[in-house]
């Protein structure tokens, strides 16, 4: 009968000892300090790619806007969500305007930056806009990479390239040589 007693007085006692809890919690320690550097590279992975997408389809509807519309569209970095800027990246922001980038008309959209710093751009030509005609067409310039790189040199791998060639098709890849 006593040992009927212990063994009713251990099944009621559940819980885990402190080896079994410090156990546990060198176990999810080491996994945490494993996930931290994927999460990193997640993280400067998905902005990068949003920064491309948002700004490939800013081209597309500014090219799709100059043939509709008959006019030339422009698509150019701004700080303010106003007026296009000479010296800022589009990690400031961009805007699409009717118009050309020295005399805009109509702001058709504007774009300003929801990601945060960490991103930094550099475009191969000397201009830092893009106008499409009404035909579709880029004016004025041949094939424009504009390269999308991490501020961040350990992740210099993770940048992506937008090329817009001289009829106005645009199209991600590698950044331009020596970008990032």
């Amino acid at each position: 009968m006593a040992t009927g007693k212990s063994r009713a007085a251990r099944s009621r006692a559940r819980g885990f000892t402190l080896v079994e809890i410090l156990v546990a919690l060198a176990i999810v320690g080491i996994m945490a300090t494993l996930a931290a550097p994927s999460y990193q590279d997640l993280m400067v992975r998905n902005t990068v790619r949003s920064v491309t997408t948002e700004y490939t389809m800013a081209l597309h509807f500014a090219r799709n806007s100059a043939v509709a519309l008959n006019r030339l569209v422009t698509v150019c970095p701004s700080s303010d969500g106003s007026n296009c800027s000479a010296t800022v990246g589009l990690e400031s922001g961009w805007i699409v305007v009717v118009g050309g980038q020295a005399a805009p008309e109509n702001l058709l959209r504007d774009t300003l930056p929801s990601w945060g710093n960490g991103i930094t751009t550099q475009f191969n030509a000397n201009a830092r806009h893009v106008t499409f005609t009404p035909s579709g067409r880029v004016q004025g310039m041949p094939t424009m990479t504009i390269s999308v790189c991490p501020q961040d040199a350990a992740f210099a791998n993770l940048g992506r390239g937008i090329v817009i060639n001289a009829t106005g098709r645009t199209r991600v890849g590698e950044p331009a040589a020596g970008a990032c």
